[in-house]
């Protein structure tokens, strides 16, 4: 059996991979001229590690096993790092203060920041709500089941951190589907959250204690960042015979009968295409399906701004966690920070402490698209003003991510659903995964792929 796999992303290696690996013949399409997609990590001349693109992913549910599955896979077990106990902090930063997110029921209580939280659970365990698949913003979601305050300062700070999107546009039943789901099966959020915490869970599901290990941390990088996934999964899948790439060549149509056509007018063909390439793209190639022009049309991308700054001389930042985040109510400029070398401490050199600040974001675009020298310069003044740091740093690097996040808008998912319908009868040898698609975390985008071949087999 022969694959086209189109985008060289860690969706479209990792689906290339899994085809190499059960002795298919892969041919792999990207229009850009490297692999990797947004992973991007590299060492300073002094040896501090930045980390330019994504810097972690969380290993959670059935995605998360097989993202560590892939990690056994690739023989990176030794080279996986998963977070350090002082990443279970988190903060927020609002109406000019830093508060720590509680840890336990007390904490919530205690904590001006969520004292308002239980009363408003007990309220929504009460609930009782029917089964319903109507589509909502994250907002209307939250700010009817519990309050607009959870909403624009929890939930929103939350979103910045995964979307850098606006939860007054993001589809609930897109970007958290377990919120519809819990509520569907149970009544209400709340109940749905309690009987999972009642469930049974086996602490053991790998046959290897270090993926286990990897399995129970609150997130995964590698020894030198998070590129090594991808550059383990280019290396290993074209070393095998019958693989084959194509770069700064990217897919122009999608024939019915099977075949693609490059940019460069090349035809390719094969008895199955994998498409992994954004919404845009898969428009351009297939520009009769109407379901997916909406899509395109109402698909809108964040653009973000990534400021790496390191510091010589400092044992530990000010604060010990994963980092902080900023609502967009606030309009403070940033998104966050993450504390990189208190989240991966094996990452940086002895006595070096390093931090990433993102900005921009659906709320505050222009912060996204600054020019390099305004962005680190804006980086330098929030880390004063958040932190109290005034070091002169040892590495400072910023980098523009332009279209970078898919905004999963109202009635993402069933237009998803309804282009995957007719594309399956149009185009049976045709299938359709990534970020764009469905969750855009790494781990689901792996486990996407690998179901994508499990079904070929």
């Amino acid at each position: 059996m022969s694959v086209i796999v189109l985008g060289g992303g860690v969706s479209g290696l990792s689906a290339a991979f899994f085809c190499a690996q059960r002795g298919l013949s892969v041919t792999l399409v990207e229009q850009s001229n490297s692999l990797g997609g947004w992973f991007s990590s590299r060492r300073t001349a002094s040896g501090v590690l930045i980390e330019e693109g994504p810097h972690s992913f969380r290993p959670v549910g059935n995605s998360g096993l097989s993202a560590v599955k892939l990690i056994e896979e690739l023989g990176l077990l030794d080279e996986a790092l998963g977070t350090s106990n002082e990443a279970k902090k988190r903060f927020v930063w609002t109406r000019g203060k830093m508060h720590e997110l509680p840890s336990s029921i007390v904490g919530l209580f205690m904590s001006p920041l969520t004292r308002t939280v239980p009363w408003l659970a007990v309220r929504n365990l009460l609930m009782k709500r029917g089964v319903s698949d109507k589509d909502e913003s994250v907002y209307d979601f939250i700010s009817q089941r519990f309050s607009p305050y959870v909403a624009e300062t929890l939930l929103d700070s939350m979103i910045s951190g995964i979307y850098a999107g606006d939860i007054r546009r993001l589809s609930v039943n897109a970007c958290f589907p377990i919120l519809r789901d819990m509520e569907n099966e149970h009544g209400s959020v709340v109940r749905g959250l309690l009987s999972g915490m009642f469930k049974p869970t086996s602490k053991t599901v790998l046959e290897d204690a270090r993926a286990n290990a990897l399995l129970l941390s609150t997130g995964i990088s590698f020894k030198n960042g998070l590129q090594q996934l991808t550059s383990s999964l280019e290396q290993q899948t074209f070393s095998k015979p019958n693989t084959k790439v194509y770069r700064s060549n990217g897919v122009a149509a999608i024939l019915e009968n099977g075949q693609v056509r490059l940019v460069d007018g090349e035809l390719l063909k094969a008895d199955t295409v994998i498409s992994t390439v954004p919404i845009p793209s898969l428009a351009r190639a297939i520009p009769d399906q109407s379901a997916l022009i909406q899509l395109n049309n109402q698909t809108s991308f964040a653009s973000v701004g990534v400021v790496n700054v390191a510091y010589n001389s400092m044992e530990h930042l000010p604060l010990r966690g994963f980092g902080h985040l900023v609502p967009s109510r606030d309009m403070d400029g940033i998104l966050g920070v993450i504390y990189d070398s208190e989240v991966f401490p094996g990452q940086q050199p002895h006595g070096v402490s390093c931090v990433t600040v993102m900005m921009g974001g659906m709320q505050l675009p222009h912060n996204g698209r600054l020019p390099q020298d305004q962005m680190k310069q804006l980086a330098l003044q929030k880390l004063h003003e958040h932190l109290g740091i005034t070091d002169i740093p040892l590495v400072i690097s910023a980098r523009n991510h332009h279209d970078a996040i898919p905004q999963f808008a109202l009635n993402h998912k069933s237009l998803v659903a309804e282009i995957r319908a007719d594309l399956k009868s149009r185009m049976p040898f045709l299938k359709i995964i990534g970020n764009n698609f469905g969750g855009v975390g790494i781990a689901d985008s792996i486990a996407a792929a690998r179901d994508a071949v499990d079904e070929l087999s």
